[in-house]
């Protein structure tokens, strides 16, 4: 069976791309491709699809903001979960259509290549060069073919193959250990390992003192390890957040089970706890 599997990017050379060969090696997949994160999610919770790649963080820039926001939305999306992640060592080249520095007047990306890059950036804004965001990293590569005036910031593979010329030798990211974390998502959750990861969005009630603390207390008192706890702002609602929270453990576990039970019992949510997946910890916490 041939298994249907969404990533970012308007071609193959989309470190999207690259996880998902990585993780579905010897597996016979049909890559389909899409704009957004948003994307790949609601095209997994629709059916369109079995299982998409979506990046999450990285060791430089952070969580991808656009990912958290799509999962954020994953309540009108059914079904949804994260099943697997994948560690994609990253490497991004300063390019452009001639190799002559001095035809770029703007440097494009996606907006995490340019976080990672962010100290480069700031040297060529000092000359004069602005930077905008893109869809993906190979789609900046694709519109830099047609604009003498345009740099981008991509992978080798991408600027080989749209067959831009390399201002720089070396990557520019701002470290060279840069990598990025993916998930995996699916409409199952993974089966327990023995090592694994759970994430779940908590929508707290926010005129109750100590909610957050609370919240994070319940994990900390049943002796589960906390690895991500990121906000993201509720549209519409000022200065109220919606928290992706990555913890230690599976979802079948008894002490992720009293976890769980403990919030629910302690009455400081709104929306509740929203279950996001459990998976392998692959990234050797």
């Amino acid at each position: 069976m041939v298994i249907k599997v969404g990533y970012l990017g308007v071609d193959e050379f989309t470190f999207g791309y690259m996880a998902m060969r990585q993780h579905f090696e010897g597996v016979e997949i049909e890559p389909i491709r899409h704009n957004t994160h948003l994307d790949v999610c609601e095209a997994v919770g629709n059916k369109e699809i079995q299982m998409g790649v979506v990046a999450i963080e990285n060791t430089i820039d952070g969580i991808v903001a656009e990912t958290a926001r799509a999962m954020e939305e994953i309540e009108r999306i059914p079904g949804v979960k994260i099943s697997g992640e994948i560690m994609l060592p990253i490497k991004l080249y300063y390019a452009n259509k001639s190799g002559d520095p001095f035809d770029a007047k703007k440097v494009i990306s996606h907006p995490s290549a340019l976080g990672q890059c962010n100290h480069y950036i700031r040297k060529l804004r000092d000359r004069g060069i602005s930077n905008e965001s893109r869809s993906s990293t190979s789609d900046a590569a694709k519109e830099a073919v047609s604009d003498i005036s345009l740099a981008v910031l991509a992978s080798r593979e991408a600027i080989d193959y749209y067959g831009l010329k390399l201002i720089e030798e070396k990557p520019v990211t701002n470290h060279h250990s840069s990598t990025t974390r993916f998930w995996v998502i699916g409409k199952e959750h993974a089966d327990p390992t023995g090592d694994d990861k759970t994430c779940f969005l908590i929508n707290l009630e926010q005129s109750k003192s100590g909610s957050l603390y609370k919240s994070i207390g319940v994990f900390a008192q049943r002796g589960i390890n906390l690895y991500v706890i990121y906000p993201i702002s509720i549209l519409g609602r000022k200065w109220e957040y919606t928290f992706l929270v990555e913890v230690k453990g599976h979802i079948t576990d008894p002490a992720m089970k009293a976890a769980c039970q403990d919030f629910k019992d302690s009455s400081i949510f709104v929306h509740g706890m929203q279950f996001l997946g459990s998976y392998p910890n692959k990234s050797g916490l």
